[in-house]
């Protein structure tokens, strides 16, 4: 069985293409992203080629709908809670969902989402899972006009996309997503009146501790507020969801090897609290 399962991929793997960077494919073309660690094919009306940032997109020339993949290392349950918040595109766009995820099958689940300044498109989430704690996350920006005909064909689409078997995803996380797991990170900021000292523990297992020193610009006082609850990283954005339900949102860049949270240069520190 194992030896007709190989043959079966050996024959696919043959008979696809491995995308390449600067190049468009048309409708109909069986692609391999290796960066994406997926097989799938590309659907009627539609055009694909490889993001600078490794993201796979598939657009119309017709229309302004695109659908996007990106490569995450998630569990299922991850994928779920990752469909329950709210999330920036690529150009900052903020969505909102507005429904409860539907569950297509055992490996992939849905959501709606709205635009925060636009109200003649909407997006979809897949979450679309394998075996091996890998998923590969799919956006779907579309013309509300377009739902029913989107929705049909972006499901056909994630329900055609295979995991591509004994191979390893490359670079499944950002260089940022890198540079802070397991990291203790110190900073200065200033908000209106208020100098704040914040200190922050990003642990591996992706919860974080927050620690925030506020003092009156030219006084003594200070006021310390601890929170702790899970962190991740969208779209250079680092996102600190609390235990009680407060998000905070954290622009991040890397200039000359050096990390700035919100444009205030970070110090790093040894971690002490968690790895």
């Amino acid at each position: 069985m194992r030896f007709f399962l190989s043959l079966i991929f050996f024959y696919y793997s043959v008979m696809a293409v491995e995308i390449m960077p600067y190049k468009i494919y048309d409708e109909n073309t069986k692609l391999t992203a290796s960066s994406l660690g997926i097989s799938l094919g590309v659907p009627k009306h539609w055009k694909a080629k490889v993001q600078e940032d490794k993201r796979l997109l598939l657009f119309q020339e017709e229309t302004d709908n695109t659908i996007s993949l990106e490569a995450k290392t998630m569990t299922i349950k991850e994928g779920l809670n990752y469909l329950l918040n709210d999330h920036y595109l690529q150009d900052d766009t903020k969505i909102y969902g507005f429904n409860t995820p539907t569950k297509i099958n055992s490996r992939i689940y849905r959501r709606s989402y709205r635009l925060s300044a636009n109200t003649t498109q909407q997006v979809m989430l897949y979450v679309i899972s394998d075996t091996k704690d890998r998923l590969v996350i799919m956006s779907v920006r579309y013309d509300r006009a377009d739902e029913s005909k989107i929705e049909a064909s972006t499901l056909s689409l994630a329900q055609g996309i295979s995991f591509t078997p004994n191979q390893q995803l490359k670079n499944r996380m950002s260089n940022v997503e890198m540079r802070l797991k397991g990291g203790h990170f110190v900073y200065m900021k200033r908000e209106g009146a208020f100098d704040d000292k914040r200190e922050i523990w990003l642990c591996s297992n992706k919860r974080f501790g927050l620690n925030i020193e506020r003092t009156v610009a030219g006084a003594m006082s200070k006021v310390k507020n601890i929170q702790y609850g899970s962190w991740s990283v969208e779209h250079q954005r680092l996102i600190l969801k609390a235990d009680d339900g407060f998000i905070r949102e954290i622009k991040i860049n890397i200039e000359n090897n050096t990390l700035f949270f919100d444009q205030a240069r970070s110090y790093v520190l040894q971690n002490n609290q968690c790895r």
